[in-house]
């Protein structure tokens, strides 16, 4: 007995199983939109310049301040994204929708007000980040001006003269001082 084998790609979709475009309001069985990102939007309607457009999991992260975890199912269903290779690297890159990615912001956020507050106390924190930074390098700059200062001020080579040594006969001990600072080193002959 032959076995048979069924095609279902190519089996046109009944007109109660169409989808509808969620920009014009047609029907459509099919479309880029639709089988990558699970969006609603017929080919024709769709926007590759503006809305629809791709963006990279790097200028996310920057533009939307979003972090690996909210990629995942931390606010619903993970993201999804078209693996391409990276013109600029060895490795592939991960391309988002864009209209997706700002729903997540939004969401994660509270609105485009909370996104700018934390756009805001992100920089701010940067910011004091970088002044600490800066005043701690002067600090051991100029500390390690002052050390070099002092040293070159307070210590130098000290000169005895010859002949000058003094017996000191209660300790039984020879002193001689420096002619420049005056200190003073006792040694026994």
């Amino acid at each position: 007995s032959p076995t048979y084998k069924i095609a279902e790609d190519n089996v046109p979709a009944l007109p109660d199983q169409l989808l509808v475009c969620g920009e014009c309001r047609k029907r459509f069985a099919e479309s880029f939109l639709w089988c990558n990102f699970d969006l609603s939007v017929c080919d024709t309607c769709r926007d590759p310049n503006e809305k629809h457009s791709f963006i990279t999991k790097t200028e996310v992260k920057q533009r939307f301040l979003l972090k690996d975890c909210d990629f995942e199912e931390r606010c619903g269903p993970p993201l999804k994204y078209l693996v391409k290779r990276n013109p600029h690297s060895y490795g592939d890159m991960k391309l988002y929708l864009q209209c997706q990615v700002e729903a997540r912001a939004l969401e994660i956020w509270g609105g485009s007000e909370g996104l700018e507050d934390e756009r805001q106390k992100r920089t701010e924190a940067k910011e004091k980040r970088q002044e600490t930074k800066y005043v701690k390098s002067i600090k051991e700059l100029r500390r390690a001006v002052n050390l070099t200062g002092l040293q070159s001020s307070r210590i130098h080579e000290h000169v005895y003269a010859a002949g000058q040594d003094v017996y000191d006969s209660g300790t039984d001990l020879w002193i001689k001082t420096c002619s420049v600072c005056g200190y003073q080193v006792t040694f026994e002959k």
